[in-house]
């Protein structure tokens, strides 16, 4: 039974570090703390990996992305015409769903019966909707 107690407890000695740093950085990440999750994830990436499993570094990654998508603007303060950058994002957090909401009622207009399989009508809409998303 002591020999037990003691792999557990050095198991739990060895805890990687890089692990718990992992976890912080998806608690902040969670909690919209854009700019900390940027601090607390990129020394785990760059320069070299510090996670253990390919899941954690994916992961790591994409909440690196995400974060400096949204916790740059903030950081650098950009600001346009008066408003705070935080009212920014969610103005275009807002028109984004609108515009993305809507799709379902158009989509019912653009797709027929008639057009079976392939919708050449409501495929063109739709890639011209994407490419006019893609420019703006």
């Amino acid at each position: 039974m002591a020999w037990l107690c003691a792999i557990v407890a050095t198991t739990l000695a060895l805890a990687s570090p890089a692990a718990d740093e992992l976890d912080r950085g998806k608690t902040a990440f969670g909690r919209a703390e854009y700019v900390r999750a940027i601090d607390i994830l990129r020394p785990l990436l760059y320069p070299e990996i510090r996670l253990d499993s390919e899941g954690d570094v994916v992961q790591a990654h994409r909440m690196l992305g995400v974060a400096n998508l949204f916790g740059l603007s903030r950081r650098f303060g950009i600001l346009t015409g008066g408003a705070t950058a935080i009212s920014i994002n969610n103005g275009t957090t807002a028109l984004q769903l609108a515009i993305a909401n809507s799709g379902g009622f158009v989509a019912t207009f653009i797709y027929p019966n008639a057009e079976k399989p392939q919708f050449h009508r409501g495929h063109t809409v739709v890639l011209g909707l994407l490419v006019g998303a893609w420019i703006l």
